[in-house]
Formats: structure tokens, C-alpha cells, sequence
């Protein structure tokens, strides 16, 4: 019987640095410019790529996957900005879609967003995927001492750091129902959607995306709270697949 598959991707060292730690038996590579590392969690095998910065990047990395590893689930993890006052930083957002916030195809298309090839303007988490990430930041969470928020909801992508409340609220306006914004996970939710391969995604708000960004503050948050969270998240999730 084959060994059950998860991939995770990362765009940022950062984000994966404390689930390398967890992984067993590591064997690194860097296929295709990407940084993969292939251990285990318990009886899972966990691919953990990280893809670099922005969605070709990230849908390069993950087309790798599909093909060379066909994975049975992908889950997209790392930071992001906030889109509103609630979630606020240090809150985990657990992805019921994704969408390109920065593509518009009009006329071709009646709205912006939509991709006409596929006739959708957000591309749904697989929901079995949803259930079982959502459960693992629950588990995560209540092992904590602190605290954390967790919701649910789209989460929308650009291939730019979102850094002034005018282009945060401009996103918001098409997208009212948003709840963050990050630079890949609509792209690794549209290559999974049409590898027919289930993915979901889980996003930690490191920012508001306004004029508030401090890139130093990010990375230390990043490094000393992110990436721990997300590593109980994955070793949580690795155990129930």
C-alpha cells in the first residue's frame, strides 16, 4: 500500500523553517529553482517546497508536485496581510477559496477575477481538506498558552506586497468578502484545482497591509511565532489524513 502524501508549500525559508525541524529522514533537493525537502510526519510523507515569492513561482513549484510526486493533498501555509480590523495580526485564516485579486480579463470576462477558462472567480479548498486543516488549527490552537484567533474564508493573491490602505481598500471593494491577502495562494488553489488534486490553504496575519508594514518586524513574527504555529498546524493534519 503506498504511503500517504501531503505537499506543503511555502514561499519564504521563514515560514518553513520549524516544520523542517520536525520532519523525519530529510532528504533535500532543488528541482526547478524550488527548495524541496521530502521526510515524514509519523506514517505520512510530507513534501515541503519552498517555492520562492509571487504566484509563478508558487505554481511552478506547485505543478512540479503534480507531476513528478501527485501528491494527495496540497496545502499552501505562510503569512499574510490582513484585510480588515478582524482578523487582526497574529490570527490564523483557514482558506474556503482563493482569487486572483490582481487579474481581469474584461471584456472577455463580465467581472474582474474570473478566469474564463475555468468560469470562476474563486477557486474553492477541497471541503473533506477544509474540514481536517480547520480541525488541526483548532488542535494546534488549544495546545497553546496564548490565545489565537482562528476564521475562515477567501483569501485573495497579487503579485505585489500590499503595503497602502488605498490599494488594501481598492481590493476590498471588489473582493468584500476577503478576509487576507498574500502573493501565492491563488495560484498553488488554481494548479491543485486543475490537477484535480484536493488543497487548501492557512494563512497567519502578519500585517495590515497599509502604510504599517515593517518588513523587519514580518520576518521576526515570521520566525518566532508563524512558523511554530504552522508546524503544530501540518504535524496535526499529517496525523489525521
Amino acid at each position: 500500500m503506498r504511503q500517504r502524501s501531503i505537499a506543503i508549500l511555502t514561499a519564504m525559508d521563514l515560514e518553513a523553517d520549524a516544520l523542517c525541524d520536525r520532519l523525519e529522514a530529510v532528504e533535500w533537493s532543488a528541482p526547478v529553482g524550488i527548495r524541496l525537502a521530502r521526510g515524514s510526519l509519523g506514517e505520512t510523507e510530507v513534501l515541503l517546497a519552498i517555492s520562492g515569492i509571487g504566484k509563478v513561482a508558487a505554481a511552478l513549484a506547485c505543478q512540479y508536485l503534480c507531476d513528478r510526486h501527485a501528491p494527495d493533498a496540497i496545502v499552501m501555509a505562510g503569512l499574510a496581510g490582513g484585510l480588515r480590523s478582524s482578523p487582526a495580526v497574529g490570527a490564523l485564516v483557514v482558506g474556503t477559496a482563493a482569487a486572483h485579486h490582481d487579474f481581469d480579463a474584461r471584456p472577455l470576462t463580465q467581472a474582474p477575477g474570473i478566469l474564463p477558462h475555468l468560469g470562476l472567480s474563486a477557486i474553492p479548498s477541497d471541503a473533506d481538506l477544509f474540514t481536517s486543516l480547520k480541525w488541526a488549527c483548532d488542535q494546534a490552537v488549544a495546545a497553546r498558552e496564548q490565545s489565537i484567533p482562528i476564521f475562515q474564508g477567501l483569501i485573495v493573491s497579487g503579485d505585489r506586497i500590499i503595503d497602502a490602505a488605498s490599494e488594501r481598500d481598492a481590493i476590498c471593494r471588489i473582493y468584500p468578502e476577503a478576509l487576507c491577502v498574500d502573493m501565492e495562494t491563488a495560484a498553488v488553489g488554481q494548479v491543485a484545482h486543475q490537477n484535480a488534486i484536493p488543497w487548501a490553504a492557512v494563512r497567519m496575519i502578519s500585517d495590515a497591509a497599509d502604510e504599517s508594514v515593517a518588513v523587519e518586524e514580518i520576518v521576526s513574527f515570521g520566525h518566532e511565532v508563524a512558523s511554530e504555529v504552522l508546524a503544530d498546524v501540518v504535524v496535526r493534519l499529517a496525523a489525521r489524513l
